[in-house]
């Protein structure tokens, strides 16, 4: 099988990043200013729109394009970062057919999935049944592993996840970076990492709460001294797929592919490069 992966597009900021998810679909959560990807190529001859073609195509066509959600350390272009090489792992198990990468800001994954332009996208959270039933599109059967998400608070006014929890939503006094995923409890859209860091180092905020590497990466970087790090809880990685015959079958070739990676423990050794278990240390 071949795998397609266009020109790198450079990361330079970070919006809120729907769930990540971590949802237009989890809601927006992460945009980013970007060059445009570089589009999948059309047939000689035509010039149907990849909506049209995404639409009129065989949905058990081998040929598959993914997009992939523009996060700090994992997905740095189409070509660069660990969890691009996860998925060209996944590829190299792949002999029906050719898959091809892009990567794009959040909101554009989530809408190119939920139209079925795009066949899968990545990452995403398993959340609530319930939740994932509300959503346009649909998370996968299999998982690739599971991530991490930290509370980070200030070292001064320390939160814990116990109190947040017990906290009465209805008159919750905590402003809480996060995102826009059901909770159980109000949050506000980050805008960038360094911002809400920032903020929280300073104390204009109680909380952010993200998945471990992504945050740990801008924390780490930013060399900030009032942050104090709490495991908050962990969710399987998975993609998304359309709600569609197309969707179905992209997710029973995808089962096929990681359970053959996992099977030959590739896939453990890939995933440790995206997210790895809970690490408990402090800035």
């Amino acid at each position: 099988m071949t795998i397609a992966l266009h020109a790198p597009i450079h990361l330079k900021y970070f919006d809120d990043r729907r769930r990540l998810m971590l949802a237009s679909a989890l809601a927006p959560m992460l945009g980013c200013d970007t060059e445009t990807a570089t589009p999948v190529a059309q047939p000689a001859g035509s010039a149907p729109s990849r909506a049209t073609q995404a639409v009129e195509r065989d949905h058990r066509s081998p040929d598959l394009l993914g997009n992939a959600m523009l996060l700090p350390g994992l997905v740095e272009s189409s070509t660069e970062g660990p969890f691009i090489k996860l998925i060209e792992g996944i590829s190299h198990e792949y002999r029906g057919g050719r898959i091809t990468l892009q990567a794009l800001p959040v909101n554009r994954v989530t809408a190119n999935v939920s139209n079925g332009v795009a066949d899968f996208g990545f990452p995403e959270l398993r959340l609530s049944a319930d939740f994932d039933a509300k959503m346009p599109w649909r998370v996968s059967q299999a998982s690739l592993g599971q991530v991490s998400f930290v509370l980070y608070t200030h070292k001064k006014r320390p939160l814990s996840k116990a109190q947040i929890q017990a906290a009465n939503p209805k008159s919750f006094s905590y402003a809480i970076h996060a995102p826009s995923i059901p909770w159980g409890f109000p949050t506000e859209n980050m805008v960038t990492f360094d911002g809400t860091f920032k903020m929280l180092n300073s104390g204009r905020i109680d909380g952010f709460l993200w998945a471990q590497e992504e945050a740990d990466l801008v924390l780490q970087k930013l060399k900030l001294s009032q942050i104090r790090r709490e495991f908050y809880a962990v969710y399987d990685d998975v993609f998304i797929l359309p709600r569609t015959p197309r969707g179905d079958f992209v997710d029973q070739l995808l089962t096929e592919l990681i359970t053959k990676l996992r099977g030959n423990g590739r896939l453990q050794a890939l995933y440790e490069r995206v997210h790895r278990p809970y690490s408990d240390w402090q800035p």
